[in-house]
């Protein structure tokens, strides 16, 4: 509850625990990369597990990858863009593991939950190598009336052997009032094994699956703004096999309709504390 709505089901419940976990070690690992070289570097407890058990492991005992897995994918990267709003000052860093120096443009942006955008800066930056560089800030003076409840902060870093985005949210998830996202997916054109994924409103913990299967994509559990189309690809088999069971669900469902709804979340919480205290 400090950090997330209250959950309307058991399942929503189970997903909602791994977005919590997501959320709290993405806070972290870039508050501990924003560090360096003060903090050189992070691990992770925990990644696997030696039995089928309930717990805080990246990857459950058969390899599956829990919504901290795919994160950790990108928090990791050689080089990551963090957003933060430290108190009253808007501040992007530019995070670089590599052993030389970046050059390209940085940019921070402000964009409502309908994917409207509010706030745009935009610049020529410099990542000198294996350090991290605060490249930006906007005081809360120049961010307006902005309404952190709808809007998120979104940016990247075009560099010429590649792109680096994130996104970042003012405070803690709860404060954002999430709409339905309406997400959207078809079998890309491009390439038979992956979708092609949009939503009509931001989309907080996008996550594929099947029901009792096992499936691996290139990304899950994503956070995805209306004007952005974002590709999965199914690793672990053949799309054409599984593309009709494909489910998916965010944590606006999680919160509202995910899974069957007891009479009241009160209700739910003291029959499933009953049950583990039994």
């Amino acid at each position: 509850k400090e950090y997330f709505r209250p959950t309307t089901s058991f399942e929503g419940l189970v997903y909602a625990s791994q977005i919590l976990q997501r959320f709290a070690i993405k806070t972290a690992v870039e508050a501990h990369r924003r560090l360096k070289p003060y903090n050189m570097g992070t691990l992770t407890w925990q990644l696997n597990d030696v039995w089928p058990v309930a717990s805080w492991s990246t990857r459950d005992y058969y390899g599956n990858w829990k919504a901290t897995q795919y994160m950790q994918k990108h928090m990791y990267e050689d080089v990551i863009t963090s957003a933060f709003f430290n108190r009253g000052v808007l501040e992007l860093h530019i995070v670089s593991d590599l052993y030389h120096d970046l050059e390209g443009f940085a940019t921070l942006e402000v964009v409502d939950l309908n994917g409207r955008l509010l706030l745009k800066e935009h610049q020529r930056v410099q990542a000198p190598e294996n350090t991290a560089t605060k490249v930006m800030e906007i005081a809360s003076k120049d961010l307006g009336h902005i309404d952190i409840t709808q809007a998120v902060i979104v940016s990247s870093f075009q560099a010429k052997e590649a792109r680096f985005d994130n996104i970042n949210y003012f405070g803690r998830p709860k404060e954002l009032e999430l709409q339905n996202p309406y997400v959207t997916f078809s079998q890309s054109e491009r390439h038979p094994d992956c979708i092609d994924v949009s939503v009509k409103s931001f989309g907080m913990g996008i996550y594929f699956y099947v029901d009792s299967m096992f499936l691996h994509f290139s990304d899950n559990y994503f956070d995805l703004l209306p004007g952005q189309e974002k590709e999965i690809c199914l690793e672990s088999q053949k799309l054409d096999s599984i593309y009709s069971l494909i489910q998916v669900t965010s944590m606006f469902d999680a919160i509202t309709q995910m899974g069957v709804s007891p009479d009241s979340t009160q209700d739910f919480e003291e029959t499933l504390l009953n049950f583990l205290n039994s």
